[in-house]
């Protein structure tokens, strides 16, 4: 049998193109291009449509589910995202700045509780404009 008989054969049976193509050992687009002069084939498409965004859900679900948990992290018998220790801890830090002193160096504990920097102390007394200096003064005092 020639590879013409043997590709009706596998269309004819209900096999998509795809898998008629790992039969044969070639990639898709090289056996599309081998498909050329048989035009009037008919495929099987590779599942019914339901099925397939059905298959693909629980997939994109399974990945979702197990990227989420290896995102998860324990500190003192918590377990949750950066985001989530944030916000059970009440850090005043965001879990940016957190996942970034991680990066640093830091454990996730020290980057949780890690003191925040105080800001400078300015010294406003040499404020040229007097409405300025009133402004600074009253929110000041």
């Amino acid at each position: 049998m020639d590879l013409d008989q043997q590709i009706r054969q596998l269309a004819a049976n209900g096999v998509c193109r795809r898998e008629a193509a790992r039969h044969f050992g070639l990639t898709p687009v090289q056996f599309r291009k081998a498909c050329l002069d048989l035009p009037d084939l008919r495929w099987a498409r590779a599942m019914p449509d339901a099925a397939h965004r059905e298959k693909l859900k629980t997939n994109f679900a399974k990945a979702r589910d197990a990227k989420l948990e290896k995102s998860r992290r324990t500190v003192r018998g918590i377990k949750g995202t950066v985001a989530e220790l944030c916000a059970h801890f009440d850090v005043t830090s965001s879990p940016r700045t957190v996942r970034q002193r991680m990066l640093e160096g830091m454990t996730l504990e020290q980057a949780l509780f890690h003191c925040q920097r105080t800001s400078r102390v300015r010294d406003w007394s040499n404020v040229v404009f007097p409405e300025t200096r009133k402004m600074v003064t009253q929110h000041a005092g």
